[in-house]
């Protein structure tokens, strides 16, 4: 899901410890959606990677 997220723009690494990688927020640019899109969009994604 992390992979997916950082995909999408959505998080970055930061740096990487024992191979492992750290993720934090990306910066965020302004989303006209409606906060009902937003869900949608959410919950869309979820459905299909949890498929």
């Amino acid at each position: 899901m992390l992979e997916v997220l950082h995909y999408r723009g959505l998080l970055q690494v930061v740096r990487r410890e024992q191979g492992i990688r750290i993720y934090a927020p990306a910066a965020l640019l302004e989303d006209r959606r409606s906060p009902q899109q937003r869900a949608d969009g959410l919950l869309e994604l979820l459905v299909v990677e949890l498929q």
